[in-house]
């Protein structure tokens, strides 16, 4: 076969980030005895998926991110104070979680007992990412994990991808596949760089022409792996 390492996003990839959002904003609402009504979600969303955009195309670093969201969600709220320490207390509710997608964890059992080297490859928090990874059960089975926060270069850009390729020992560019939700991140990101590429289909959204593969179920992963030549 010839994929022999399989690189991963993490979030709507492998971990149901937006139950996980969910869990840990009510939780550290109600922590602070404030009112949670749905309204709060949907404006967190709503700040919160722009930023994450803007990062993805270097329009922002990721500590402008974390500095500007709950204080942009608390005024759009007409909330005048209380955002200073929430998203470390968002956070550390975010680390509790542990809400695998369907497969994933047979997914990447099963890729591991077939010898492929497993990697992560995530714009999270670092310690909050391997935290909810390991919550999971699915740390174990990965060789490396590659967090923008710790290499200080956040996907889709080159850095962050020769980080990876450079630490996995620069493996030949055509035996390594990049697993991901994410349009910009993961799919052109890590197909610009020189991997192939496994989009996570997405109801409604157009498929990309820089992906190699379009995944509808996490199992079928490792069909591509294993027919790859």
């Amino acid at each position: 076969m010839r994929y022999q390492t399989v690189l991963f996003d993490v979030d709507n990839t492998l971990l149901d980030y937006r139950q996980a959002e969910a869990y840990a904003l009510e939780s550290a609402w109600r922590k602070r005895g404030y009112d949670y009504t749905p309204k709060v979600l949907e404006t967190y969303r709503e700040i919160n998926d722009a930023l994450w955009i803007a990062l993805e195309k270097g329009e922002i670093t990721k500590q402008e991110l974390m500095a500007a969201r709950f204080q942009s969600v608390f005024e759009a709220l007409s909330m005048k104070e209380g955002w200073k320490g929430f998203n470390d207390l968002y956070i550390a509710g975010l680390a509790e979680t542990a809400f695998p997608l369907d497969g994933a964890l047979e997914t990447v059992r099963t890729l591991h007992e077939m010898g492929v080297t497993l990697a992560v490859a995530s714009n999270g928090i670092a310690w909050a990412q391997r935290k909810r990874m390991e919550n999971a059960g699915l740390l174990p089975y990965f060789h490396k994990v590659y967090v923008s926060e710790a290499i200080g270069a956040a996907k889709p850009r080159a850095a962050f991808f020769a980080h990876a390729w450079e630490d996995l020992g620069r493996p030949d560019k055509k035996t390594v596949l990049m697993v991901g939700d994410s349009v910009a991140a993961d799919i052109e990101g890590a197909k610009r760089f020189g991997f192939d590429t496994a989009w996570i289909y997405r109801d409604g959204l157009d498929v990309p022409e820089t992906a190699d593969y379009v995944v509808k179920k996490l199992d079928e992963v490792v069909k591509i792996v294993s027919e790859s030549a």
